[in-house]
């Protein structure tokens, strides 16, 4: 990416081409994550995005807009193959009170993404470097997160269902879909419905994809009256 200075005000640009308007505490933390993605993309490929307003767009405007889509009530989430740490770094620097799991299979990019948490100072964070399916056994973790989000994982119903069982019921799961990925609706199952799609960055024609699991209702039958 371009010089430091350059990168700050390129961000801002970007930002109010899609009606954000950052705080300054909030676009200097978001320069600072850049900064650190570009150092470490120069020995590991983190991201394979060369145009720079393409790249913004991508790791730091989705994130901001869908971020306005989570609920005030919403305590933690979790990220899955999180990489270079988009959307879920953007994320818990807007709302850094929430208990955030990023989950990567990679050792050189987990190794970034803890980096990436102390130079953050990302108190609430925390990295899980392993396939998410070695996570599913753990109790502690089954149910647990009011979010999950997910970009890059190719998805499947038998994908949907595993990652449902990481979401407390009434939780959500953001899908960052593309212009090229549809039919979401058809892989689901219940206790999960799609609940709502909105639309992200204009120029990459992306969207997100809101999902619901729903509460389990339990069923009493009522006494019969003699």
């Amino acid at each position: 990416m371009s010089d430091s200075i350059e990168v700050h005000a390129k961000l801002l640009e970007r930002a109010a081409l899609s009606q954000i308007k950052l705080h300054p505490d909030l676009a200097n933390k978001l320069k600072k994550y850049l900064d650190l993605l570009d150092h470490w993309n120069k020995r590991i490929n983190l991201t394979s995005l060369v145009n720079e307003d393409k790249a913004l767009d991508r790791l730091i405007i989705e994130p901001l807009i869908a971020a306005n889509q989570i609920g005030n009530d919403a305590q933690s989430f979790i990220d899955i193959g999180s990489g270079s740490g988009s959307p879920a770094i953007p994320i818990n620097l807007v709302y850094p009170n929430m208990k955030m799991c990023m989950v990567e299979s990679r050792s050189r990019k987990a190794a970034f993404l803890s980096e990436a948490i102390r130079e953050l100072s990302l108190s609430n964070a925390r990295v899980e470097n392993c396939r998410y399916e070695e996570l599913l056994p753990r109790q502690a973790i089954q149910n647990s997160a009011c979010l999950l989000t997910i970009r890059s994982l190719k998805l499947s119903p038998a994908v949907l269902k595993h990652l449902g069982n990481f979401i407390r019921p009434g939780g959500q799961i953001f899908v960052f879909a593309s212009e090229k990925f549809s039919g979401i609706s058809k892989m689901l199952e219940q206790p999960f419905s799609q609940e709502a799609t909105f639309p992200l960055v204009e120029s990459l024609k992306s969207h997100l994809v809101v999902i619901r699991k729903q509460p389990i209702e339990i069923k009493r039958e009522t006494e019969k009256q003699l």
